[in-house]
This record gives C-alpha cells, sequence and structure tokens, in this order.
C-alpha cells in the first residue's frame, strides 16, 4: 500500500494513501501494462480515468459515449474497452488516439484491434459530432485549452442532455468564462482537488 505523511508550517497530511499509484488496482495496473512510460501519468490524469471508469460502470442501463479530446489520454480508451467490451455492448468510445504513447507490445494490439474502427477520430469537429450523435450518456474528457469543445459539451448539456465533463488541467489556467457560463445555464463546474474540473449533468 502506498501512503505517507507530510507536514510544513502550514499544512499536515497524514497517511495519506497514494492509490492512483497501487497496482493492486486495475487502473494504475493497466496504465504499467498499457503505456509506455507510466511515470507520466500524474495523480489529476490517473484519479480522472479512475472516475471515468466508475462512471461507465454505475451507468447500469441506456447508451454510454466515453469521449477523449485530449490525446495524452488515449490509454484510457484502451482501458475502457478492456474493462467494459464484453459487459457493456452499449458503450461507444470515441477518441483522438487510440495509440498515443501506447507499449507497441501483442496486448496492446490486440486490444487496439479489437476496438470499433471509427474509435479513432483525430479531427476534433468529427469527435465531437461523433460524440453528441450517441444520443447516450456523454462522459467527455477534455483539456483545459480545448475552450471550444469545452463549451460544445456545456451547451449540449443545458439541452437536457445528460453526462459527466472532466477537465484536465482546469486549474492551471483562467477558467472563470466556463465557471460563468456554467452557472448561467444553471449548472457548475466544480474545480476538484487534484487540479482538475468536473461538472456533472445527471
Amino acid at each position: 500500500m502506498s501512503y505517507g505523511t507530510y507536514k510544513d508550517s502550514y499544512i499536515q497530511l497524514k497517511d495519506t494513501f497514494l492509490l492512483q499509484y497501487e497496482l493492486g488496482r486495475e487502473v494504475p495496473a493497466l496504465i504499467q501494462l498499457l503505456t509506455e512510460n507510466s511515470n507520466g501519468y500524474d495523480i489529476q490524469w490517473r484519479t480522472i480515468m479512475t472516475r471515468v471508469v466508475g462512471a461507465i460502470a454505475g451507468r447500469r442501463k441506456g447508451k454510454v459515449c466515453l469521449l477523449i479530446g485530449e490525446e495524452r489520454m488515449s490509454v484510457l480508451a484502451l482501458i475502457a474497452n478492456l474493462l467494459f467490451s464484453k459487459t457493456r455492448p452499449d458503450l461507444s468510445i470515441h477518441a483522438a488516439s487510440i495509440r498515443h504513447k501506447i507499449n507497441d507490445s501483442p496486448l496492446c494490439q490486440d486490444v487496439i484491434a479489437a476496438m470499433d474502427k471509427d474509435s479513432e477520430v483525430p479531427d476534433m469537429g468529427e469527435l465531437m459530432r461523433a460524440g453528441f450523435k450517441n444520443k447516450g450518456f456523454l462522459i467527455a474528457v477534455l483539456q483545459e485549452k480545448q475552450t471550444t469543445q469545452i463549451r460544445q459539451v456545456i451547451d449540449h448539456f443545458s439541452k437536457g442532455n445528460t453526462g459527466i465533463l472532466f477537465v484536465l488541467d482546469y486549474a492551471r489556467h483562467p477558467a472563470d468564462s466556463h465557471y460563468q457560463l456554467v452557472r448561467e445555464l444553471g449548472l457548475r463546474m466544480v474545480e476538484m482537488p487534484d487540479g482538475s474540473g468536473e461538472l456533472m449533468c445527471l
């Protein structure tokens, strides 16, 4: 079990569990197994991946669409397909890349080969259209700098559609415009402790 204690003059963290790196858990183990360098994924990225897996598992009925706009998050597409392809035939995955920083191992090649041929959509416009066309519960993972796509997802939710938007590096860049927009629409973007942003419309 990975845990530790940290203390300085402002804060004290006692027995802090770092399960995002615990290889006895499925998401950290799959990151290790599928990527070229698992050290390139910090706590924020690993936490979002785990939350996405939880969100897919929690939607027991109806269509679910996983939309991944950040190519460095391509491993999440493989993880979702590996974990849910047999149990969730109503899950569709659309990602900007399903090969970025992925191991060139026979296992990874088998996982990629097993994915739908339209899973990889490098063009962002086509990627967003594929996600919205699904008409199911939308789980979108975008980078803070992808302002146009974030606003498209917010607009999609404002029309009564359900889903969750995860925004990478939300706290690292000016995000007031997103925050104000969602408030005007009666929604709320939450800044998470790991620096990501999360908007739920359930």
